[in-house]
């Protein structure tokens, strides 16, 4: 009896079979020298073609970008307004745009899609462009690109709206996951050599941007923030690769009533309105650490009104800022978890504070 596994003479046979198929002289395949990789002289260079914009100075016309923001700041109503302007090759908050096909995967909210069509038709008193398309069949980024790109026109902006409704199962804070994410963007990039736009979240802390891993943030071309004070809205460049960023633009949402519900009562929409103010920088809300640090800078500045040196209440003493901890019996470890948090605060919205 032979002691050889029959599962080895069949890798055996397997292997023979392949090498016969594959390493034979006349297959093409093997021949086929691997290209090496080209290297560029400055005259290559300055023989390759200046930077085009999709919008101008904003998106490029080929890339990968994102427009995001917190819940309910219009982020959705703004990527389809930019779309369909795009579309048209009209002016987008007076910034020029080129004309391109549109494919807008609406991954979520698409009951409401009927409504801000006709709001837009509204607004602007005439018809969607024809070279618009939208995607309601679900769509996942981790296996459907190549099917999806088949029937997109090359140069197409393409707007995946959410990234979090395309992405079930991968996880957006782990950094293989968001990977996978960002590798599928790309290749749909790539496959039509047009600019894929997500639309994201950010996170529950707003001022740290975009949710989920830094590694997305990292891989994007350009990106735009959206943020709402009350009634105020505001879209601001915070990322542009090969462009300035800061650029910050004012808009409004006006509600339209689209129709009627089963029971007779108005349905509504919003249309983007661009605002003719300029925008500026919005004060932020002092955070609990901020408010605590800076009441201790005042209380010092105070104190020592009039005397040189004090840097008109910027300087913090570190006594004056755990007298309140002390008082409330905190220990000292308290107090210097405080004193480090409300300091880390300030610098990161820019503010300096002189300690000593």
């Amino acid at each position: 009896m032979s002691c050889v596994s029959p599962y080895a003479e069949h890798l055996e046979q397997s292997q023979a079979e392949f090498t016969a198929k594959y390493l034979q002289d006349e297959s093409p395949a093997l021949k086929e020298e691997i290209p090496s990789f080209r290297l560029f002289t400055r005259q290559d260079i300055m023989n390759l073609p200046s930077i085009d914009w999709k919008v101008q100075g904003v998106f490029p016309e080929s890339g990968f970008a994102c427009i995001y923001g917190v819940s309910g700041g219009g982020k959705s109503f703004l990527a389809m307004d930019m779309a369909l302007s795009m579309a048209e090759g009209r002016r987008w908050f007076g910034l020029r745009t080129k004309k391109a096909a549109v494919t807008y995967i609406v991954a979520e909210g698409q009951g409401g899609l009927k409504g801000r069509v006709i709001a837009w038709e509204e607004e602007n008193k005439r018809e969607l462009p024809e070279n618009v398309q939208f995607v309601l069949d679900d769509f996942y980024i981790g296996a459907d690109v190549e099917r999806l790109a088949k029937s997109i026109p090359t140069g197409s902006l393409i707007v995946i709206d959410t990234m979090n409704a395309v992405s079930a199962g991968l996880a957006e804070n782990d950094a293989v996951d968001m990977g996978i994410i960002i590798s599928n963007c790309k290749q749909l990039q790539k496959l039509t050599s047009g600019l894929v736009c997500l639309i994201h979240h950010c996170g529950k802390d707003a001022a740290k941007g975009l949710r989920g891993h830094t590694s997305l943030i990292a891989a994007l071309d350009a990106a735009i923030e959206v943020d709402r004070r009350g009634n105020n809205r505001v879209w601001k460049v915070v990322k542009n690769k090969d462009g300035q960023d800061g650029q910050a633009y004012k808009f409004t949402l006006n509600i339209r009533v689209v129709g009627k519900d089963a029971y007779g009562d108005d349905v509504t929409s919003c249309s983007v309105f661009a605002s003719e103010e300029p925008a500026r920088q919005e004060v932020k809300p002092l955070t609990p650490a901020q408010r605590y640090g800076l009441e201790s800078a005042l209380k010092l500045a105070l104190q020592v009104r009039g005397k040189s040196g004090c840097c008109h209440g910027r300087c913090v003493g570190r006594d004056h800022f755990y007298e309140p901890v002390h008082a409330a019996g905190q220990p000292r470890r308290q107090k210097r978890r405080l004193f480090s948090v409300s300091r880390t605060d300030f610098e990161r919205d820019r503010h300096k504070i002189f300690v000593y």
